[in-house]
């Protein structure tokens, strides 16, 4: 096997700065992408490999600082005995970097070329896309019931109600881990993912799934907040005023942003909302339809039969004449008007 002379791969002196390792590595990548190369595709294959590991190798500090000390031999400690492959590459968001959307325009857009109509980023183009790669998701809504009275709902009402919100962990300040500093995943190496290469049609392609070791932080495993499990989040039962208005109906949900469940997975992401389903309780006095309020009221023969007046309590508490005639019947319906249940507005049924 040749000895790798990784400075010479990419055309840099050995004293290169990083951004001359970049400069150079942007040119070469440029020249030798197969799907811009003229010539043959698998001296591009080869060549775009070979520069891409050297990059790997002299764009990070400890792999460059040993590759200085030991040579060639830190092929075998970094990337095993067979040597470099496209899961051994860890600089991606570098090469989105590097090319940026103006190079991937040049580039990468030719009318009728499969996989560059999308314009997903150039990292999606070169290795196979971003299939699962974990991204931040919203926790789940929560909902309870509140029971309220006929008289809460009549005059309007402000209720205290424990709630589970979501709170920034005091134990870490939110960095999920245990000393309080976030540590990076020595698998991903802080990308939140790992790669495989796949061969499909005879094409080999790099595939970016969640790093199963940090679940897709990034971040360390060894180093959770006991608190919080490493979530930097916790869930804590919190009073809440619920200020409810007259004249609600049982059914009436009413909304609380961000205080419903975090999210399971270690990603993070948004709390769910709270929804509060309001219940009105039966009344032992009245009936409620709509916003009309019924009621009965049992009266002697003598009443019935000669009529006279007759005193009610509504449901606001107010006293009310109510005015019987003659010969009245067994269920016969007075109507009292504007003294049934308030509305929002303030009119009555």
């Amino acid at each position: 096997m040749p000895k790798k002379n990784y400075y010479e791969v990419l055309g840099v002196s050995k004293d290169a700065s990083e951004a001359e390792i970049k400069k150079a590595y942007r040119r070469l990548a440029k020249q030798y992408h197969p799907d811009v190369y003229k010539g043959d595709k698998r001296e591009a294959e080869e060549k775009f490999k070979q520069i891409s590991e050297a990059y790997e190798v002299l764009v990070d500090k400890e792999k460059r600082a040993k590759y200085d000390q030991i040579g060639e031999r830190v092929v075998d400690e970094t990337f095993g005995p067979q040597g470099f492959d496209w899961s051994h590459f860890t600089h991606y968001r570098d090469v989105e970097d590097i090319f940026g959307n103006a190079i991937f325009e040049t580039f990468f857009s030719t009318p009728g070329s499969p996989g560059f109509s999308s314009r997903g980023g150039v990292f999606d183009t070169l290795f196979g896309g971003r299939e699962g790669i974990a991204r931040p998701v919203r926790g789940e809504d929560v909902r309870l019931q509140l029971d309220i009275t006929l008289e809460e709902a009549a005059r309007g009402v402000e209720k205290k109600i424990e709630v589970p919100m979501s709170r920034v962990c005091e134990a870490c300040g939110g960095t999920g881990s245990k000393s309080g500093r976030p540590s990076t995943c020595p698998r991903c190496k802080g990308t939140g993912q790992v790669r495989t290469v796949q061969t499909r049609g005879g094409a080999r392609v790099m595939q970016a799934s969640v790093c199963p070791q940090c679940q897709g932080t990034g971040q360390a495993t060894v180093d959770l907040c006991s608190a919080c499990g490493g979530r930097g989040m916790m869930t804590k039962r919190t009073k809440i005023a619920l200020k409810i208005k007259q004249g609600v109906k049982t059914g009436h949900e009413i909304k609380i942003p961000k205080a419903g469940r975090l999210p399971d997975s270690r990603i993070g992401g948004a709390p769910g909302d709270l929804y509060v389903l309001i219940n009105v309780m039966q009344h032992p006095v009245f009936t409620r339809r709509g916003d009309d309020l019924s009621m009965t009221v049992p009266i002697s023969f003598a009443q019935a039969a000669l009529g006279g007046d007759l005193m009610v309590s509504t449901i606001e508490g107010k006293q009310v004449n109510v005015t019987i005639p003659p010969e009245t019947q067994t269920n016969t319906k007075l109507r009292v008007r504007g003294h049934g249940m308030p509305r929002p507005d303030g009119s009555h049924g």
